[in-house]
């Protein structure tokens, strides 16, 4: 993982959820991809923290993972900080940030 990207311990416990039903449902080679893809992802967001989009509040942003799932994130002085994994097929509304 990116030096200066960190992750909260609700990020962490979405992220330990998708990877395990990933696991669960497709092996672990979907979930290993998965993976690569949020490490790709926080390397472009640690380049290029205001490239993504805000999100409903000033600072949250919001980055697309894939077409299933996006990373929610804050920039803070010395970091970024993810903020929480979101299934993209869920109602948005209910995400509480």
């Amino acid at each position: 993982m990116n030096p200066f990207v960190t992750i909260s311990t609700r990020a962490d416990e979405d992220l330990d959820s998708i990877l395990a039903y990933l696991e669960a449902s497709f092996g672990v080679l979907a979930a290993a991809n998965c993976l690569d893809e949020i490490e790709k992802l926080c390397w472009d967001v640690a380049a290029f923290p205001f490239a993504f989009p805000a999100y409903n509040r000033k600072k949250v942003r919001k980055a697309v993972v894939n077409k299933h799932l996006s990373m929610f994130y804050q920039v803070r002085k010395d970091t970024i900080e993810v903020l929480s994994f979101w299934d993209n097929r869920r109602d948005i509304e209910s995400l509480d940030l």
